[in-house]
């Protein structure tokens, strides 16, 4: 993935979704409306194809955090694209020694990300 791909802005509704009512909603970027349907979670159908009771409320969260869960991968892949010109190179062999200060930038940002991750992993999961 280039630079360019990771910035490019998403072809999805923008925004944090949401689950309301049996729907995923997103707020309606026209302004229009408070939020607009992006999903609908389905009950019934004719030939019985849904998801167990158990499962819908669960399926929801997920999809709800979609575009939160696709932003914090393309930061993870920057942030591991730039610990990987850090620690190699410029003929792409390992470094053998890191500044202190390279150390602590590459900490930080992990440390950053690592709790970012897990609070929407929980979100995701439903385990506020």
């Amino acid at each position: 993935m280039t630079d360019q791909q990771n910035k490019s802005p998403p072809a999805h509704t923008p925004g944090d979704w949401d689950f309301d009512s049996g729907f995923i909603v997103a707020p309606d970027p026209s302004g229009k409306h408070p939020d607009i349907y992006i999903a609908e979670i389905v009950t019934e159908d004719d030939e019985g194809r849904v998801a167990p009771d158990e499962q819908r409320y669960p399926n929801a969260r997920l999809l709800a955090k979609a575009p939160q869960l696709l932003k914090a991968l393309e930061d993870a892949f920057t942030l591991l694209d730039r610990i990987s010109d850090t620690v190699h190179y410029e003929d792409g062999l390992p470094v053998t020694a890191l500044e202190a200060r390279d150390i602590e930038i590459i900490y930080g940002d992990a440390v950053t990300e690592l709790a970012r991750f897990e609070t929407l992993i929980r979100e995701a999961r439903g385990q506020q």
